[in-house]
């Protein structure tokens, strides 16, 4: 048999898995049970915890337009299988020895990046097949895109910074203050990243998609642990959590670190990597660090004290509605602010009056900023006066009145979390 007459599929030296796109548990370059495993519980954290997604969920105006939010954007999730995996298939049987290019020297002279050009296959099949006009619409909305994903990225990230560490180690900070700490803040991510690209192009084999993934393993997986656990478990402490937490991101980055510096060698190159980043895949060390940090949480949980059981009302799945029944609660509120309306009413126009005189005050006041500097707040969005005032304190009653949810819309919002679940099961199954 000569090698014209083998069909695609047939090979003498190794074995083909037609139309399977889970991979062998040891020798895949993505192991079925580490993508798994990866796609479904390591990828918790992004769901629940990463910014970008979470800010969504608490603007929503109760627990009913959040939980559809969420099963909306989980049918939206199902997309990219059709939009990102099918054409990057296409582009690389169109593409071969473009796309698909082995030599070092090779890619070099194809995308300038001698350890692979997967990465351009989606723009090469819009810049190879569409027409004038449509390379351009397609090119702008991926540019749009990636500015969009990076604009929110940065925003929390630079919100977090803002609130969370600078106004603890500066607690008397302003507006203005806390303003231009973010936006510097910002111009420092934007330097690190670009600082970061020759990191990421020699990574993984330069398939950006699988350094998204490597480091979201490494460093995104704890993070979904520990909220599993702090949701359902109601024996966590702070101090599990936190140390739990500090030993899952150290071995995460030790990986990484790891990872970087011993990148995989060209084609025909010798191994050179250490044992536990060649034998160990990042899905299959996702997986681990998981289990590491959830073992750290409940050791050192159960060494620590308890919280009470009063401290536990409304932070876990189990006590989110805690007291009496809502209706009897918000009733009884009710009742209580009609009684008390008739002696505060006085008080209440006394301040009205205060409140508008105090503002008409503030519109009368003059700015007395040059113009120089008006227009440079304008351009950075300083404002002129600290706005900031604080906010109104959210009680139980208002807590259970937002986690009340109607039967009927829980129906309907169960029944399409039910429908998601089976396409993705369907999906799996049809094109594994």
């Amino acid at each position: 048999m000569t090698p014209r007459d083998l069909k695609y599929g047939d090979d003498f030296n190794n074995q083909t898995l037609l139309d399977n796109s889970l991979k062998d548990a040891v020798t895949g370059d993505n192991p079925w049970p580490g993508l798994l495993l990866q796609s479904s519980v390591g990828c918790l954290w992004y769901w629940c915890c990463d910014q970008v997604i979470v800010q969504r969920s608490l603007g929503a105006k109760n627990l009913t337009h959040a939980k559809g939010g969420s099963i909306l954007a989980g049918y939206l999730k199902l997309l990219p299988l059709f939009m990102m995996i099918f054409p990057g298939m296409i582009s690389r049987a169109l593409y071969p020895d473009e796309v698909a290019c082995v030599d070092p020297e090779e890619c070099r002279k194809v995308c300038d990046n001698p350890v692979g050009c997967s990465n351009i296959a989606y723009p090469k099949l819009v810049l190879e097949l569409l027409p004038y006009g449509a390379r351009g619409l397609l090119m702008a909305v991926m540019l749009s895109a990636i500015m969009s994903s990076l604009t929110s990225i940065f925003n929390s990230s630079s919100t977090i910074f803002t609130m969370d560490l600078w106004r603890r180690m500066c607690p008397q900070a302003h507006e203005r203050e806390l303003l231009i700490v973010g936006r510097i803040f910002i111009l420092f991510l934007c330097a690190v990243s670009i600082l970061w690209i020759p990191l990421v192009r020699s990574s993984q084999g330069g398939q950006l998609f699988n350094y998204i993934q490597a480091v979201q393993g490494y460093l995104g997986t704890p993070i979904g642990a520990l909220f599993l656990l702090a949701v359902m478990w109601k024996r966590m402490t702070e101090q599990g959590a936190f140390w739990g937490i500090a030993i899952g991101h150290t071995c995460g980055i030790i990986r990484m670190g790891i990872d970087l510096a011993y990148p995989a060698p060209d084609c025909g190159d010798p191994e050179t990597r250490p044992g536990v980043l060649l034998n160990v895949h990042y899905t299959y060390f996702g997986a681990l660090m998981i289990c590491i940090t959830s073992i750290a949480i409940i050791v050192i949980s159960l060494l620590t004290t308890p919280r009470t059981e009063e401290e536990l009302k409304g932070v876990t799945w189990f006590t989110r509605i805690r007291g009496d029944s809502l209706e009897d609660n918000l009733e009884m509120k009710n009742s209580k602010d009609n009684r008390d309306e008739p002696q505060c009413e006085g008080v209440n126009n006394d301040a009205e009056k205060q409140k508008d005189e105090s503002i008409e005050v503030m519109d009368d006041t003059s700015d007395d900023r040059p113009t120089w500097r008006r227009w440079l707040d304008q351009i950075c969005g300083m404002p002129s006066k600290s706005h900031s005032q604080d906010d109104p304190h959210i009680g139980s009653e208002m807590t259970q009145k937002y986690l009340k949810e109607s039967p009927k819309w829980k129906t309907v919002l169960n029944i399409n979390a039910a429908v998601g679940l089976i396409l993705t099961a369907f999906l799996y199954g049809f094109y594994h």
